[in-house]
C-alpha cells in the first residue's frame, strides 16, 4: 500500500489512497492510537510514509539455528522421518530463507511425498527436492 509514489505504476486512485491513509497516520498521536506496521520491503516503501514514523526496527532473516528451529515446528504436526542431523543440514543449506520460504518448502516436500511418492511421511529427500523444485541450488 505504501511503495513509492515515484515508481510510476500506481493509479491515480491508489494515490488518493495513499495520501488519504498518510493524512490519518498523521493524526494517530493525537488520537493516542498506536500504529505499528511491517514489511519485508522496507526499501521500496514510499519516504513520505517512513518518515512519519518515530521508531523503526529492521529484524534480520532467521539465522542458522532459528532456521533449524522453523524446521522442526513445521514438521512437528506431519509425519516425518527426518533426524536432528538433517534439521542441521537443512538450516545450514537454506542461509538467506525467511520463515515464509522455509515454510513453503516442507509444506512442498509434503506435496512431493503424497502426490509423487503417495506417501504421507515426508523424507530428507522430498525436502531437498522442494528445494531444487523452488530454484534453490545446493
Amino acid at each position: 500500500m505504501l511503495r513509492e509514489r515515484q515508481s510510476g505504476n500506481q493509479h491515480t486512485e491508489d494515490q488518493k489512497v495513499v495520501n488519504e491513509f498518510l493524512t490519518h497516520l498523521d493524526r494517530t498521536g493525537d488520537d493516542d492510537i498506536l500504529f505499528i506496521g511491517a514489511t519485508n520491503v522496507y526499501d521500496e516503501l514510499d519516504d513520505a510514509a517512513t518518515s512519519r514514523f518515530e521508531r523503526e526496527f529492521h529484524l534480520d532473516l532467521p539465522g542458522q539455528r532459528t532456521r533449524k528451529e522453523i524446521f522442526t515446528v513445521q514438521l512437528r504436526k506431519r509425519s516425518h522421518t527426518l533426524t536432528d542431523e538433517n534439521l542441521t543440514k537443512l538450516a545450514k543449506v537454506t542461509d538467506g530463507f525467511s520463515v515464509r520460504e522455509i515454510k513453503n518448502v516442507v509444506i512442498d516436500a509434503s506435496r512431493v511425498a503424497a502426490f509423487e511418492r503417495e506417501q504421507a511421511e515426508i523424507r530428507y529427500d522430498d525436502i531437498r527436492q522442494a528445494l531444487i523444485e523452488s530454484g534453490f541450488n545446493e
